[in-house]
């Protein structure tokens, strides 16, 4: 299945944030934990229309079946910031599509890594998709919740 990738519009942040949520959702945690995350898990009309973030969605039938943010930090380097699929689309290639996107629209904007913290849960699709495990990092959402720190070397060395 093959989606149409596109720029986040911002009558959709709602929407995109309760994806997010149904997403996180589908590994089981319970209620209290998604409450915990909803702050952190939602996109704000200032992240919006903050310059440093470029969000995508990925859209089948009409409909947005997922998304992704990614954050520029620094000349060559871009944090990951959200992927998030519909528990329905979740193995059926969508994260793959999105991720390649992402891969792609930091490569073209002259970064050369992306950084990010995988969900448990995510983290056999990052590998896959080519991060290594740098770290780990305290969760903003869970005080005590340490989450894998990856990176993915996009492979293009950053010229003077």
């Amino acid at each position: 299945m093959k989606g149409l990738i596109r720029a986040l519009r911002i009558e959709e942040l709602d929407f995109v944030s309760n994806l997010a949520l149904r997403s996180k959702g589908y590994w089981g945690y319970s209620q209290d934990f998604l409450d915990a995350c909803k702050e952190e898990l939602s996109i704000s009309p200032g992240e919006f229309h903050n310059s440093k973030f470029q969000f995508r969605v990925m859209e089948y039938e009409n409909r947005i079946i997922g998304y992704y943010a990614v954050c520029h930090l620094d000349s060559n380097t871009y944090e990951l910031d959200a992927l998030f699929v519909e528990p329905v689309f979740i193995g059926k290639g969508v994260g793959n599509q999105l991720i390649d996107h992402a891969k792609s629209l930091v490569t073209q904007r002259g970064g050369t890594k992306i950084i990010l913290q995988a969900e448990p849960n995510a983290e056999p699709f990052y590998l896959k998709a080519g991060a290594n495990i740098v770290g780990k990092k305290e969760s903003q959402s869970i005080r005590g919740r340490y989450l894998s720190l990856l990176e993915i070397d996009l492979g293009v060395k950053h010229v003077a």
